[in-house]
């Protein structure tokens, strides 16, 4: 009787200690998930404050240039504007001759410039110019677009079905929602919400500023 008294005691302690084991398993495991996501948080924000602080020294530049130069016809080409030295170098791909190939974005895509075709609101042909941000998720569209609302002139924000291509010349964009109208002083949240909330996993959004 003793015997398989302390065999029932063993098998109670056993089984109490394989329950805590998955107790504690379990929560390891809401954890683990749970700092994933913070971890993927910590990453967007960081991919968006970089996209902030590239454009704006990008945006320095290129005013910088313009005046040094005499001379906007540069922006028409993103690469040639990016030999420049508008953009960081760490965000440059160069070519065997140490010229400018592509010039990455935080998201993994692209960074491109271009001189704007027509009238962008009061802004004449040829005296502006786009910066282009593409493959931004749509979970920070609204981000990305919004931190970009006091100092720019429009700001458009297209789904993205496929790669966007580097443009070859001067461009008129009339692709995607206004999110920011030529010329006004905030953006448009509902505009905003509706642009960054479709169905379309990567959007392009598309900076102007008057030069």
């Amino acid at each position: 009787m003793k015997i398989n008294s302390q065999i029932k005691s063993l098998g109670q302690q056993a089984g109490y200690t394989l329950i805590e084991l998955a107790i504690a398993i379990s929560i390891i495991s809401v954890l683990v998930v749970s700092a994933l996501f913070g971890v993927q948080k910590i990453i967007d924000n960081n991919n968006v404050n970089a996209t902030s602080q590239q454009v704006s020294l990008a945006t320095t530049n290129i005013a910088k240039f313009a005046a040094m130069l005499s001379d906007k016809t540069f922006i028409k080409d993103t690469n040639v504007a990016a030999n420049l030295g508008i953009w960081p170098d760490n965000i440059l791909t160069k070519g065997g001759t140490g010229q400018v190939t592509n010039v990455a974005n935080p998201f993994g895509g692209n960074f491109y410039t271009a001189s704007n075709s027509a009238a962008v609101g009061a802004v004449a042909p040829a005296n502006g110019y786009y910066i282009y941000i593409t493959n931004v998720p749509d979970k920070v569209c609204a981000a990305v677009a919004g931190m970009f609302g006091a100092s720019t002139w429009e700001i458009r924000v297209a789904d993205e079905a496929a790669a966007v291509a580097m443009p070859a010349a001067a461009v008129s964009i009339a692709a995607g929602t206004a999110v920011k109208v030529a010329g006004t002083d905030r953006i448009n949240l509902a505009n905003l919400n509706s642009a960054c909330g479709s169905v379309a996993a990567r959007k392009t959004v598309y900076l102007f500023y008057p030069l």
